[in-house]
């Protein structure tokens, strides 16, 4: 048996329950329809729609949302010759940019591509025309250069051609192409790919249109086609592509619709996803039948390379009443879930992005939610597709490995949507695996949140970085420690056998502790000597006795706590023989919010803890005490200070300048230290 040298970790676990500021919502605006909805750079969304009004005409409108669901401001265009909006992007530099159709003649009958841009507070700036006289803008992607490809379809001689423009950050064209006899695009169907090209969907009309084809199209970057492939549902009358998106191995997911019978629209559709190699080849295809009529409009790939799919399903075909909705697939497109939205008449999705808080946002139109027209629809859930979850997450996490002061944490969280970590030196992060490193040694408190809708729990570990985390037990003199982790070796330390003649005796007594616990790792004393290890329930070796152990077998299984906040070990050995000795890690448990001093009875209870800045201070202090409440950044930086008066016993602090995050604070009664812990602020 052999002592490991280079110590790995320690750790000690405290879960601490939490809420969390995450919105999630279902919303309906003014009447019409939600085309297209992004996620800003500021957390809030853009949402592109279509309205009408009592007259028959119909317009452009463009809301932007806050993360309540609340609209902060509408902006609406055309309405004169019957105008629609298509998609809508965030540019690098906050702007928002909708393409859509301008109506040119009275009844509809004619169209221009329309692209419009904003400024972030629904300020035009300018708006552009482009087409041939009979054109529906769809489609907009910022490309790499700083300008945009559109997409869309044109029709000339009742024949349907999709297009693309090209134009630079000013929206002058740089060149427009259209393309094949029959095909035609919609509202997610343009995607610039990694080498400069653009790769669109949608469908091709055969045999004198009353058939489709899904239509796959990869051009360069000046737009000439690079390879088509086109894709027969056999048996269906249409089958057509609705979204695209890139995947991570290079390829291609389409998303869309096949319709097995000649009466469109929506008559006994199924929902299609096919995969694409990076040439267009299948990979593999699936459909998702309910019993009624169902279609996804929307796609994309997830990290863990699932995908994400959003449209509409009459799942209990009941004759047109549609429901937005969301799918979640694995990398082979089998469904892990699936969530509809809406109510008892027709709503449905027509977008779907993946939000920050890796959540999606849904838009469309509803009809159940008011007086039985189409309303902007609007929906936010989270990674589970739920409004209001139904999920409690667990968090936990375990350190893989630390090399010299690195640290390799994987996350072992469950039910949970987003992350936040808090790595007791001051920095954070939200990625769900990560490495972080230390720049000093010695002992951290690490905290893992994990959210879902509306919840969250905490999972805090200590870790250990280098060896000044190493004790071992002295020869012949009384030893205390006071950290809440760490780790201890016989009398020989790390390397050495334990010595001859000790009686040495180690205290553990960590401040402000509920319990602590001994881990051992390894244990070997001799049996036929007089050599011990005696454990005590307490202050010191006039404590209840735990156990007296020797041999090979770990004390009590390996694992001994106390009830109380200190334990007490004793090495006693004789002057024969010598054996490895024992290695254990021990840790401590601490209270959340409430804490007491043993020796002076005060109490101290802060709630909710964690807060949003918003808090209550409970405490008894003696009759002229005075008390203070420091509360720390994470580099130890005073921020506020407030004195607690023992006529009270209460103080309510709001506090809107602190920041989420993790926060100290100190109380200090007649000028000493009475305790030290953390805080946590949630916004």
């Amino acid at each position: 048996m052999s002592k490991s040298i280079i110590i790995l970790f320690c750790l000690c676990m405290m879960f601490i329950k939490s809420g969390a500021a995450q919105y999630y919502f279902e919303r309906t605006y003014s009447a019409g329809m939600g085309f297209s909805v992004k996620e800003t750079l500021d957390k809030y969304y853009i949402l592109s729609a279509g309205f009408s009004d009592s007259f028959g005409t119909s317009g452009v409108r463009i809301f932007k949302i806050n993360k309540y669901g609340d609209a902060i401001w509408v902006m609406s265009l055309g309405g004169i010759y019957g105008d629609f909006a298509g998609s809508v992007i965030e540019n690098k530099d906050a702007d928002y940019l909708v393409v859509g159709t301008k109506g040119n003649a009275p009844g509809g009958f004619g169209g221009d591509v329309w692209l419009i841009k904003t400024d972030k507070n629904g300020n035009l700036l300018w708006d552009k025309i482009y087409g041939w006289g009979r054109d529906s803008g769809l489609s907009i992607q910022q490309t790499n250069d700083g300008g945009y490809i559109l997409g869309g379809w044109t029709e000339a001689g009742g024949i349907l051609r999709l297009f693309l423009i090209k134009v630079d950050a000013s929206g002058s064209v740089e060149w427009q192409k259209r393309y094949g006899v029959g095909t035609w695009s919609t509202y997610n169907s343009v995607k610039q790919t990694p080498d400069g090209g653009y790769i669109v969907a949608g469908a091709l009309v055969k045999n004198t249109g009353t058939l489709d084809d899904v239509y796959v199209m990869k051009t360069d970057s000046a737009g000439f086609i690079s390879w088509s492939k086109t894709f027969d549902g056999g048996m269906s009358y249409y089958d057509d592509g609705f979204a695209i998106d890139l995947t991570n191995d290079g390829g291609y997911i389409i998303a869309g619709g096949i319709n097995y019978w000649d009466e469109p629209p929506f008559s006994n559709w199924d929902a299609l996803l096919i995969r694409l190699d990076s040439i267009g080849n299948e990979i593999w295809r699936k459909t998702y039948a309910s019993l009624g009529n169902d279609a996804f409009i929307a796609i994309h790939q997830l990290p863990d390379s699932g995908f994400i799919t959003a449209g509409g399903s009459d799942k209990n075909n009941s004759l047109g009443n549609y429901d937005a909705w969301l799918m979640r697939t694995d990398k082979n497109g089998d469904s892990l879930w699936s969530r509809t939205f809406g109510g008892a008449l027709e709503d449905a999705a027509w977008d779907m992005q993946i939000t920050i808080d890796n959540g999606y946002i849904l838009c469309g139109s509803a009809k159940s939610f008011g007086p039985g027209f189409r309303e902007v629809y609007l929906v936010k859930t989270d990674c589970f597709g739920f409004v209001d979850s139904s999920y409690q997450p667990t968090a936990d996490f375990s350190v893989d490995s630390i090399i010299i002061n690195n640290v390799y944490f994987t996350n072992i969280s469950d039910s949970a949507c987003t992350y936040k970590w808090f790595f007791g030196d001051g920095d954070s992060s939200i990625i769900e695996n990560t490495t972080h490193t230390y720049l000093d040694t010695g002992a951290y408190s690490v905290m893992l949140i994990a959210f879902t809708a509306g919840r969250s729990d905490t999972m805090t570990k200590s870790i250990c970085i280098a060896l000044n985390c190493i004790k071992q037990m002295p020869q012949n003199t009384t030893t205390k420690l006071v950290t809440c982790t760490g780790k201890l070796y016989d009398s020989g330390g790390p390397i050495g056998d334990y010595q001859n003649n000790t009686d040495g005796v180690v205290t553990i007594a960590p401040p402000g502790a509920t319990s602590v616990t001994t881990t051992f790792i390894s244990f070997e004393f001799h049996t036929l000597t007089n050599d011990f290890l005696y454990i005590y329930d307490g202050p010191d070796t006039l404590s209840p006795l735990i156990g007296q152990y020797n041999g090979t077998s770990l004390p009590n299984g390996g694992t001994i706590t106390s009830t109380n906040s200190t334990i007490t070990l004793r090495q006693v050995t004789d002057p024969v023989i010598q054996r490895a000795g024992f290695e254990l890690d021990w840790s401590c448990d601490k209270p959340v919010g409430v804490f007491k001093d043993l020796h002076q009875g005060e109490t101290l209870l802060i709630s909710p803890n964690p807060n949003d800045g918003n808090m209550q201070i409970d405490y008894q202090l003696h009759k002229g005490q005075e008390g203070k409440l420091i509360i720390y950044d994470m580099m130890g930086i005073r921020l506020f200070s407030y004195n607690l008066d023992n006529e009270k016993n209460t103080l309510k602090i709001s506090e809107s300048a602190l920041s989420y995050g993790l926060y100290f604070y100190k109380i200090i009664i007649d000028n000493k230290v009475f305790i030290t812990n953390k805080m946590l602020i949630i916004k």
